[in-house]
């Protein structure tokens, strides 16, 4: 028996992942090394790929609207949300709006690092954490990938 889907069909499902997590500007290396890895990794596994600082220079100042708006409708356009949170020392505000803002659109959200491992708010909203990026790559490319 041949089965036939159409392209919209085959769209929804592709699922588009935010990759969401500090702007590391005394940490650039980091911050775009992560996401190159997961964007690579991901994408061959047919997932669309969202990175906000793929465009941006990060010892640029940019206007606050613009991003924040741009960031917001790529969340939007997602699916699911996978957020870096390694840092003790940093605030992750930027990161925790977005998390809180993909949980009131009922996205999945995935954290990988062992920062804020107590807040009550992002283990309320968080789908499931990990210790490190491989592990969740692994995991969203075995329970999400097409």
């Amino acid at each position: 028996m041949r089965v036939i889907i159409s392209q919209r069909e085959v769209n929804d499902l592709i699922k588009t992942i935010y990759l969401a997590g500090s702007i590391c500007y005394d940490e650039e290396d980091f911050c775009r090394s992560w996401r190159k890895k997961a964007t690579e990794r991901l994408a061959r596994k047919g997932f669309n790929i969202y990175n906000p600082i793929s465009d941006k220079s990060l010892d640029k100042s940019y206007d606050p609207d613009y991003i924040f708006y741009t960031d917001m409708k790529m969340i939007e356009k997602s699916d699911i949300l996978l957020v870096e949170m390694t840092r003790e020392d940093y605030s992750y505000i930027g990161t925790s709006m977005e998390i809180f803002f993909a949980h009131q659109r009922k996205m999945p959200v995935y954290i990988w690092g062992n920062a804020n491992k107590k807040n009550y708010f992002l283990r309320a909203t968080v789908k499931k954490r990990f210790n490190e990026l491989d592990h969740a790559i692994a995991y969203l490319e075995t329970a999400w990938g097409v």
